[in-house]
């Protein structure tokens, strides 16, 4: 978070994302990249279950980070830790059309897809996918 640089974003992105994301003024995206952080911290340290005393920095660091999202560390997680009911059928079918590959000289690898057919039959829009 120390190194973070907002030049490298915002040079990394699309422009056109942003306003997609209807991201317009900076205040907007400084919440949203802080949201993104406080969701990676909680993920990484299993909702502060794994935090070592050596590691007690992160929760100054996940206060900040509240503080710009302006929001309560329970509503976040309920925000984000929920999967809404729509997406079961993509999942199931995500899940159905995995596949495993083995190519000698190689790691493991798997694949899936979702066809234009699936999304358009439960009428889901590029964005839903």
């Amino acid at each position: 978070m120390k190194k973070l640089n907002l030049n490298k974003i915002l040079k990394a992105k699309n422009p056109y994302l942003f306003r997609a994301k209807n991201i317009l003024i900076a205040s907007d995206l400084v919440k949203e990249i802080a949201e993104l952080f406080l969701l990676g911290i909680l993920g990484d340290t299993g909702n502060f279950s794994y935090v070592r005393p050596n590691q007690s920095e992160v929760f100054v660091l996940a206060k900040k980070l509240v503080e710009v999202v302006d929001t309560s560390i329970d509503s976040f997680r309920a925000r984000y830790g929920g999967i809404p009911k729509g997406i079961v059928p993509v999942l199931q079918e995500y899940v159905k059309n995995t596949t495993y590959v083995d190519i000698q000289g190689w790691p493991s690898m798997q694949y899936s897809f979702i066809t234009r057919a699936f999304a358009v039959n439960l009428d889901l829009s590029d964005e839903d996918m």
